[in-house]
């Protein structure tokens, strides 16, 4: 015989074997069924906070509208849309908050835009600032001083 016609030594051992690894496979299904009664006790602990009773919360009984008003809308597309629109008027329309007290709403882009610009102020900064006139408060009493 040969030497091209004889196999290589090599060649026996480059197959996979024919058996499973059974101790690997008992470990891993081992190792699987404990980190499931780890995760399942987790959660069964973080949910048995959950069934607590809490007296500051109302019963379901208190609410205003039961759960069958709700499912019997009579056109929830239009409830949506009002919704919607609402939704936009609060992000980009002015509008009065507190007259009395002059607070205003300012839409979204503006209060973005005059945060970059003059930076965010904290209550106490806010305070201080309010005793202090404003640039325009300050050019209107020095044209009312000048004006007869």
């Amino acid at each position: 015989m040969t030497d091209a016609a004889r196999p290589s030594e090599g060649a026996s051992r480059a197959h996979e074997p024919n058996t499973a690894n059974v101790r690997g496979i008992w470990w891993t299904t081992a190792g699987l069924l404990i980190a499931l009664a780890v995760v399942s006790l987790g959660v069964w602990y973080l949910l048995g906070g959950y069934r607590a009773e809490h007296p500051d919360v109302p019963p379901p009984t208190a609410y205003p509208q039961s759960a069958e008003s709700m499912l019997h809308w009579e056109s929830p597309n239009a409830d949506l849309r009002r919704y919607h629109q609402r939704q936009h008027g609060l992000l980009h329309e002015y509008a009065w908050q507190d007259r009395a007290s002059g607070v205003v709403r300012v839409p979204i882009e503006r209060a973005m835009d005059l945060v970059v610009r003059q930076g965010w102020q904290t209550r106490r900064e806010a305070d201080t600032a309010a005793a202090r006139p404003t640039e325009w408060e300050a050019a209107s009493r020095v044209e009312s001083e000048v004006t007869p």
